[in-house]
């Protein structure tokens, strides 16, 4: 009988040691832990095309690219140029890519297809508009368009309610003028509230506008 008493006893204080450290391990104080905001995303090209909607044919390609992301080289602005005709009404999508690891005779032009892109060129359009709900596009037009141009952002994310976001665009023009487009892609992340200010850059860049 006695034996059975110490096993018993035995029993019941391990039990209570485990109870003591599970009463003291909940008394931790309780921390919140907030997932890290998404980073910016890495690119190289930016690329806003415009198609005439009364006129298809008539379509406006620009290209501004920076293969360095170190900015020691000058991004190359050969063909960020934009022609419109004057009094238009034009619809326009921007596409934006990473050609850091394409070989340069690869690289995209004017012309390019944005479904048939080489292997090693990354659409990073696609991953934008993924997470749409804190990206926002911008456009400030200066110089002689400044009141020949504007744009009109005509898709929406997801946020409640929701908030433009600028990938796709309609532009209207005026009368025949010259000047400068800057477009910047802001990013977001639990600060989006429809307006430029919040959150930092992914991309400023500049293309050179002519309204004839």
């Amino acid at each position: 009988m006695k034996k059975i008493l110490i096993y018993v006893s035995g029993f019941a204080i391990v039990a209570i040691a485990v109870m003591v450290l599970s009463i003291a391990s909940c008394k931790k104080p309780e921390t919140i832990v907030t997932p890290a905001p998404p980073s910016n995303e890495f690119l190289t090209t930016v690329i806003f095309r415009c198609i005439n909607s009364v006129a298809p044919f008539d379509t406006t390609t620009s290209v501004w690219r920076e293969l360095n992301p170190s900015g020691s080289i000058p991004p190359d602005t050969s063909k960020a140029i934009l022609n419109y005709k004057k009094n238009s009404t034009y619809v326009c999508n921007i596409y934006i890519l990473d050609e850091s690891k394409t070989a340069t005779d690869s690289l995209v032009s004017t012309n390019f297809n944005i479904n048939k892109l080489p292997s090693t060129t990354v659409n990073v359009t696609t991953e934008i508009r993924a997470r749409q709900n804190y990206h926002l596009i911008c456009m400030n037009a200066t110089g002689g368009i400044a009141t020949n141009w504007s744009f009109i952002r005509t898709d929406y994310d997801t946020n409640n309610p929701p908030l433009q976001v600028g990938l796709n665009d309609n532009v209207t023009t005026l009368a025949t003028s010259t000047g400068r487009l800057e477009i910047t892609l802001h990013h977001q992340p639990n600060v989006k509230n429809g307006t430029c200010g919040p959150g930092t850059d992914d991309f400023d860049v500049f293309y050179s506008v002519n309204i004839q």
